[in-house]
């Protein structure tokens, strides 16, 4: 039976394959204040990229991304990796959608994906692009909105009693969802 090192390596010298959300999740825990990305001058430590990608992922699975195809618009900075470990926490497929990409291109990319959401940093001028095929519209989520739709019902949620608090939040998710319909 091999057994595995600390460098992901077995007693026979062949690699292991990691579980990057594992290994975030394990450093968040171990060393929480460690930065984990460095982009320019803005850092997120692994605390708040676990918090942040968490709570971006129960959105996205609010939105039914769970098991879909899920795209992000954007330049690669925190907020891009933020929301590739939170697709990949709902249990989605991650789509790169580029916006130097020429606009035909990118439709195509959406179309033959069957892209269900898309998230980026910004609302779109140019949400149009993301209106699909005939079959139905790709969604596009703020990044900024989706993370506060969370706080918002985790705030509310917060604020009551502790006998009606899960009903309250249970009723404050649902309607939440249905208005996302």
């Amino acid at each position: 039976m091999a057994t595995e090192t600390r460098s992901g390596k077995n007693q026979f010298g062949e690699c292991q394959p990691i579980d990057a959300i594992m290994a975030i999740d394990r450093l968040a825990r171990s060393d929480p204040e460690r930065v984990a990305l460095r982009v320019g001058a803005d850092e997120l430590t692994y605390k708040a990229l676990r918090s942040r990608s968490d709570a971006l992922a129960r959105t996205l699975r609010e939105h039914g991304a769970q098991g879909a195809v899920v795209g992000y618009w954007g330049e690669r900075d925190l907020d891009w990796a933020t929301a590739v470990v939170a697709i990949l926490k709902a249990a989605s497929t991650y789509l790169p959608l580029d916006p130097s990409l020429p606009a035909s291109r990118a439709s195509f990319m959406i179309e033959q994906s069957r892209c269900a959401l898309i998230i980026g940093p910004h609302q779109l001028d140019s949400l149009g692009l993301f209106q699909a095929n005939g079959k139905g519209a790709t969604q596009f989520m703020p990044m900024e909105a989706a993370l506060r739709h969370r706080a918002r019902l985790r705030l509310s949620c917060h604020h009551r009693t502790r006998t009606d608090s899960r009903t309250f939040c249970l009723r404050l998710a649902r309607r939440a969802s249905l208005r996302a319909q």
